[in-house]
């Protein structure tokens, strides 16, 4: 698999986003634009339309379950995977309910992040086969 679509990736960390940004751009040739919290977040959705957004939980001026519900309703579709250093099942039910993709620690080795989120692209972006 190789994904060609564009990504933006969420965090108030700048090295968080390299560090993801370069776990997205080894699964094929992306675009990929950044923001540093859940406003921008919002701001670059409209501007950019990301097939894939991977966005933060806790950030400064809109956390990221805020700018989840705002990215929602700006297009019911988008495909929001929640990145996390922190782990509480409340919170990750939370991303699920308002309709996340998917829920990645940020402390996952590279390897597993980029499988995960190879999973969520194939089942999100591709086309099944068609029975023969």
């Amino acid at each position: 698999m190789s994904f060609s679509g564009k990504v933006l990736v969420v965090d108030d960390e700048a090295h968080i986003r390299k560090f993801v940004s370069l776990v997205v751009k080894s699964l094929g040739q992306p675009t990929v634009v950044e923001a540093a919290n859940g406003e921008e977040a919002v701001q670059a959705y409209a501007r950019e339309q990301p097939d894939l957004v991977l966005l933060d939980v806790n950030m400064p001026r809109i956390d990221g379950l805020q700018a989840l519900q705002q990215l929602r309703r700006q297009d019911p579709d988008c495909v929001v995977v929640m990145l996390t250093s922190l782990v509480n099942r409340q919170t990750v039910d939370e991303c699920l309910r308002l309709g996340a993709a998917g829920y990645l620690r940020k402390d996952t080795p590279r390897q597993e992040i980029a499988d995960e989120l190879r999973r969520i692209i194939a089942e999100t972006f591709e086309e099944p086969e068609a029975p023969q």
